[in-house]
């Protein structure tokens, strides 16, 4: 353990890797509500030591609903069990709509790398008879998988 002095903090080396310090005994901890459906009153949850032990209780989920590349409604339910599931990686890796979306991202990004060191391709897009040509040659070896 190491004291932070000034923070009034002790940080603390949990197992799950979480950046954030467990809540000494004598304080207590307000928790926004994790689910989608609000609570008629108040409810006092004693016990809840660390963020763990309060993702165990309320186990959050949420429906997101995406708009898929043909206008459809795609939906999918995220779970977060611990703080990083709240990150773009954390959110990315639930999701089969988003891992997609960043597999075409880095696609994308890998022909523009590749436009930007190749000057031979360049030159044939900026040649029109080149850049026909090689977009049947594309369309045949597609057909061809």
């Amino acid at each position: 353990m190491i004291k932070h002095p000034g923070i009034g903090g002790t940080e603390v080396r949990p197992e799950t890797n979480e950046a954030i310090a467990e809540i000494s005994p004598n304080r207590t901890l307000f928790a926004e509500s994790l689910t989608l459906t609000p609570s008629l009153k108040p409810e006092i949850v004693a016990g809840l030591s660390n963020i763990a032990a309060v993702f165990a209780q309320y186990k959050p989920t949420v429906p997101i609903d995406f708009l898929g590349p043909d206008g459809e409604m795609i939906t999918e339910v995220l779970a977060f069990q611990e703080m990083g599931d709240f990150g773009v990686g954390g959110i990315t890796a639930q999701s089969e709509f988003l891992r997609a979306l960043a597999l075409r991202r880095e696609l994308y990004l890998q022909v523009i790398r590749h436009l930007g060191g190749n000057k031979v391709l360049r030159m044939a897009l900026a040649d029109e008879a080149a850049r026909t040509s090689l977009l049947v040659l594309i369309r045949q070896l597609l057909e061809e998988l």
